[in-house]
């Protein structure tokens, strides 16, 4: 009885070390791209084939992509919050010259 529950924490401890190994893993394929960006794996393509994510094709045919470079990709294109926009207006409108004569 021990020694199976030994066992068995035994191996839910492989099963975690292994799924933060493959948490940490650089470079991911596009099932995992896919995941990862929370996109159908349909979509994901039709962005590689569009050019509009970073990827790599070393062989030819099998697609890799870095974990860090989606990051990127994804916060390049946040937009901004309607209190952010009012800001950058306001200091705009400060900014341009009177049109008052």
């Amino acid at each position: 009885m021990y020694s199976k529950n030994i066992s068995n924490i035994y191996n839910s401890l492989q099963e975690i070390n292994s799924k933060l190994t493959a948490q940490t893993n650089e470079f991911i394929n596009a099932d995992e791209a896919a995941i990862y960006l929370r996109l159908k794996k349909s979509y994901l393509y039709n962005l590689v084939y569009k050019n509009k994510i970073p990827f790599y094709k070393p062989s030819g045919k099998k697609l890799y992509f870095n974990k860090a470079e989606l990051s990127q990709w994804i916060t390049k294109s946040r937009l901004d919050t309607l209190e952010e926009f009012a800001q950058k207006h306001e200091q705009n409108s400060n900014t341009l010259p009177s049109l008052d004569k």
